[in-house]
């Protein structure tokens, strides 16, 4: 959501300026485009014949190594004859630089994080060109998995009529959510079970803090941490009610932001009280990555935190140890309810700037990704270096991780698809048969919280008009902004009163956050409509 307010004002210049609509014939200075350079038999992974270099921009993890260094890239430009310059910015200045970027007519695509409201608004400034006709030229594998799932083009296609970006496709269930962990073996050790209420999460929490379940002696255990609160603050948020705490849709069929609303309250005080009583580490508003979280994890001293997976944040000894927390339910919630992704088809992997020449040659470089080599090397790399089949029916195979290496930096050396979730098809049907112990114990930590049985997505994906773009593009920086100083400020505060709840809610209105909802219930409507 956060992405969606970005550059729209500079957008607009760039358009009335005339700079983003370079000569066709033109791209940053590479000299004339040659079309005959192009090979137009889809059956032939070589798309060009000469080798040509595209310029791409995309955003970067810490645990990412240069995008040009990864094997998935390397290979790729083996195979197609395609050299990308990636142009990468981190998550912190990643708004700011993508902002700028627009400016230059060198780059030829957005690779990753293209949002249907951007998208939206840099199509009606004709920013953007629509690939629907090239992608059933020269698409033939994105294509044939949007004629078996008629919900890919659905979700692509702007309200004008035609799609500006491939989806990215998950079909691994246990990645549409988050996940939250809990030290099992110290359950154990205390003989306490697994609790199934906010108020039975509460006295684990205070036994983890006052009984030595690590047994040093030094009662130095952090009961709840999490980088920023995280995904914690969705696992809390769903006791009291919301699976989330921006926009989401009731039951009813009622829009709301969830801060407004008396169950926020309800979590604030929650949250409060932890922190307050030391439950909550102290830290969590101060940690600004999973590395900081993970120097805590490492001395077995955290009992519940929130993450892709426990290794990440405890290290591989400690891994087996923890497990799902179950959804928890309340006194004003008796539902068992978590955060749904719901990106299963994700319509945000690329956008082509009108002003490219290469808008074929991007096109089939792109369906690359969804051939069955291309699903293996954007997961886990080139078989037989990174990964190995186990046995001859290819029903399982083996990450082969170097001896000093975690599975994750390792695989930052290959591909984005780490830290942040980018990748244009991550396939059960390649996934699932991962038989690396940690994989496995994530498969376990879902299964044993449930968490697929009770899947709620806040709002589904429509398609904002351009004039709800903008307008949305500006509420939102005020809202976010907001909530996230005045969350951290009012659970981190010594007597929390209801009057500063009030106060809060009232910065909210005057934010005009009751526009901001209608804009949203206007959409939800003509999308159920449909």
């Amino acid at each position: 959501m956060k992405r969606l307010t970005r550059f729209l004002g500079l957008a607009l210049s760039l358009v009335l300026a005339g700079s983003v609509f370079a000569a066709c014939g033109e791209s940053g200075g590479r000299g004339a485009y040659d079309p005959d350079n192009f090979i137009e038999d889809t059956s032939n992974p070589q798309i060009v014949k000469e080798k040509i270099t595209l310029k791409m921009f995309v955003p970067k993890h810490s645990l990412h190594s240069d995008y040009e260094d990864m094997r998935l890239f390397k290979e790729m430009e083996e195979i197609t004859n395609i050299h990308v310059d990636f142009v990468e910015a981190n998550t912190e200045s990643y708004n700011e630089l993508r902002s700028t970027s627009w400016e230059d007519e060198s780059i030829d695509a957005f690779l990753f994080w293209n949002t249907l409201e951007e998208q939206t608004t840099y199509a009606s400034l004709g920013m953007i060109q629509p690939i629907g006709d090239l992608i059933d030229q020269y698409a033939p594998n994105y294509k044939k998995l949007m004629d078996a799932n008629p919900e890919i083009e659905k979700r692509t296609t702007l309200g004008d009529g035609k799609i500006y970006s491939f989806a990215s496709l998950n079909t691994v269930p246990r990645d549409l959510t988050f996940k939250q962990y809990i030290n099992q073996a110290w359950l154990d050790e205390l003989n306490l079970e697994m609790p199934k209420t906010i108020d039975e999460f509460y006295n684990v929490l205070v036994a983890f803090k006052n009984d030595d379940p690590n047994g040093n002696g030094l009662h130095d255990e952090i009961p709840l941490s999490s980088v920023g609160l995280n995904q914690t603050r969705n696992f809390l948020m769903s006791a009291f009610g919301y699976v989330s705490t921006g926009i989401e849709v009731g039951d009813d069929g009622k829009v709301v932001f969830v801060p407004t609303t008396e169950n926020y309250w309800e979590y604030l005080q929650f949250a409060n009280r932890l922190y307050n009583e030391g439950l909550l580490d102290k830290d969590v508003f101060s940690m600004s990555a999973d590395k900081d979280l993970a120097q805590k994890g490492s001395q077995n001293i955290i009992g519940c935190f929130d993450g892709g997976a426990a290794y990440l944040i405890v290290g591989n000894d400690l891994d087996p140890d923890y497990t799902g927390v179950p959804a928890l339910t309340s006194s004003i919630n008796d539902k068992q309810m978590w955060l749904g992704f719901g990106n299963e088809i994700s319509p945000d992997t690329i956008v082509i700037k009108s002003s490219s020449p290469y808008q074929r040659e991007i096109v089939r470089w792109m369906d690359f990704f969804y051939t069955e080599l291309g699903v293996q090397l954007e997961s886990f790399g080139k078989e037989g270096v990174d990964w190995t089949w186990d046995n001859e029916e290819k029903t399982s195979w083996t990450f082969n991780v170097p001896e000093g290496m975690d599975i994750e930096e390792y695989r930052g050396t290959i591909t984005p698809n780490v830290g942040l979730g980018t990748i244009p098809y991550w396939s059960g049907d390649f996934v699932l048969k991962d038989s690396t112990q940690q994989t496995q114990n994530i498969n376990k930590a879902v299964e044993d919280a449930g968490y697929m049985n009770y899947l709620k997505v806040p709002y589904p994906s429509v398609t904002f008009t351009s004039e709800e773009s903008i307008e949305l593009s500006t509420l939102q920086i005020d809202l976010n902004n907001l909530v996230e100083s005045k969350e951290a400020s009012l659970i981190a505060k010594k007597d929390l009163t209801r009057a500063d709840f009030d106060a809060f809610v009232a910065e909210l209105k005057n934010a005009r956050v009751e526009r901001y909802v209608q804009i949203y219930q206007t959409a939800y409507d003509r999308y159920m409509a449909d």
